[in-house]
């Protein structure tokens, strides 16, 4: 249901009770929306909270708005995004920071990199518990096989089992999407 103009008008003018409307209408379709990829209570009402502290503070931009829906929409992937982004611990070697200072990105690069992170991000968090900890204590805590297999008091060999088919899992979920990707770059969209 898209909010009536007049509504959009009393947000953009600063009226609360205008905002409350809105608020009521979309709150809960954004925060279900939030909780099916964060897959956390408290996580998903911080991140509604955030995407309508940012639709007041933003409020005056609705003058440019066509499209209510798909505005709401953008406002809250990118939240998520930064919550994610923010919340995920990052491992990185001095290689790493020289490649990411060589090399230029464009918005829309950093706008398609982020979208497969999310994207990364609910593969792993659809993962059994187990493996899905071991993916993340090797591939985002950068340690070493023997090291998880002793914290997780499992053997190496199923912390190995368990990065093969997390790994597996990654490239069958990812697989059309970087087809679609390389497609995209190629003909230069």
């Amino acid at each position: 249901m898209l909010p009536n103009e007049d509504i959009l008008r009393g947000v953009v003018g600063g009226s609360h009770v205008a905002f409350r409307s809105l608020f009521m209408c979309y709150y809960p379709k954004v925060r279900a929306f939030i909780h099916g990829f964060l897959k956390n209570d408290d996580d998903a009402e911080d991140v509604a909270q955030l995407v309508f502290i940012k639709l007041w503070n933003k409020r005056e931009q609705f003058r440019n708005v066509h499209h209510f829906d798909a505005y709401l929409y953008a406002l809250t992937k990118y939240t998520m995004l930064n919550f994610i982004a923010a919340k995920r611990p990052v491992v990185f070697t001095e290689e790493v920071e020289k490649l990411e200072t060589a090399c230029e990105t464009t918005p829309d690069i950093e706008l398609e990199t982020r979208d497969l992170e999310l994207r990364i991000d609910m593969i792993v968090e659809s993962m059994p518990l187990q493996r899905r900890t071991v993916f993340r204590l090797s591939r985002i805590q950068g340690l070493a096989n023997d090291e998880i297999a002793r914290r997780l008091g499992i053997q190496k060999k199923t912390v190995e089992n368990h990065l093969n088919l997390a790994l597996k899992e990654l490239k069958e979920a990812l697989q059309v999407y970087l087809i679609m990707l390389i497609i995209w770059v190629n003909n230069g969209y």
